[in-house]
């Protein structure tokens, strides 16, 4: 099958385009819901808030952690380790742990938003850390800033939406 709106290939059983995040279904009266969500991606603005508030969040509890290092004398334990790959740790159990369990970060619940998979489901983990994985890309922080429904690349190759949580 492919996309009314981009022409694009996608599965015959997609509710929406992974590449534009084009609803399938002909009238927006008959999208079908599951567990209340929509299956419309949210808002550009969402997804830039969610990205600022999630970079706050990271770097607040690396703080809170270093922190806690120095106070219980282990700050010195990691003299001979790189800071960057215990950054990139953080980065990974922050996200894997929030949207495997949650399907949102602390950011999706502020701005009510959540991750779903094409049929709007629950994603699965291993999704979940192709959706992690996935935000190394270089520049795919921006990757949704680019089209009308904002899917970014962490979506649309784990075949996973930001939506709406009602």
């Amino acid at each position: 099958m492919f996309c009314r709106k981009c022409g694009k290939k996608i599965d015959v059983d997609s509710k929406f385009c992974v590449h534009c995040g084009n609803s399938t279904i002909e009238f927006e009266s008959e999208t079908p819901k599951i567990d209340n969500v929509e299956k419309e991606p949210t808002t550009r603005g969402n997804r830039f808030v969610n990205f600022i508030l999630d970079w706050i969040f990271l770097y607040a509890i690396s703080a809170l952690l270093g922190l806690i290092m120095g106070i219980m004398g282990w700050g010195s334990t990691f003299d001979n380790v790189d800071y960057y790959i215990i950054e990139i740790m953080l980065f990974f159990v922050y996200y894997i742990f929030f949207e495997s369990k949650y399907n949102k970060t602390i950011a999706k619940f502020i701005t009510r938003t959540k991750v779903v998979n094409q049929d709007g489901l629950k994603p699965t983990f291993n999704q979940i850390v192709g959706r992690t994985f996935a935000r190394f890309i270089p520049f795919e922080a921006f990757s949704f800033l680019s089209n009308k429904n904002p899917i970014g690349w962490h979506d649309s190759l784990t075949k996973t939406l930001v939506v709406k949580d009602k």
